[in-house]
C-alpha cells in the first residue's frame, strides 16, 4: 500500500489482518519518516521510504510506501486570503 503525509504532519497506519496483535514498527529511512510503536508516522523531510510492520505472534510482515511531501503552500495562501476577506468585511460593515 501507499500513503502520503506532509512534512511535520502525522498519519496513523494500521495493518488489516493484524488487529489485536502486537506489531513492531520500523522505518527504512528515519530521516524521511519516523514511526512510533503504535504506527504513528511523522513526516520529517520530503522523500519516500518504507514502513514495515512485523507481527510478533505470527512473524509476518506488512509494508507501506510513505511519501513525505513539502508543507502545503496553498493552504497558507488560503489562510492569508481568508484573513484579508474577513478584514475587508469588517471594515465595510463598520459603517
Amino acid at each position: 500500500s501507499e500513503v502520503a503525509v506532509e512534512k511535520g504532519k502525522t498519519i496513523t497506519l494500521t495493518v488489516k489482518g493484524m488487529e489485536g496483535e502486537t506489531a513492531t514498527w520500523k522505518s527504512e529511512d528515519k530521516a524521511i519518516a519516523t514511526v512510533s510503536e503504535d504506527g504513528v508516522v511523522t513526516g520529517m523531510k520530503a522523500g519516500t521510504t518504507t514502513i514495515i510492520a512485523t507481527s510478533e505472534a505470527r512473524n509476518v510482515t506488512a509494508t507501506c510506501k510513505v511519501t513525505v511531501k513539502r508543507e502545503s503552500l496553498i493552504l497558507t495562501h488560503i489562510r492569508a486570503l481568508s484573513h484579508r476577506c474577513a478584514t475587508a468585511w469588517t471594515e465595510i460593515h463598520r459603517g
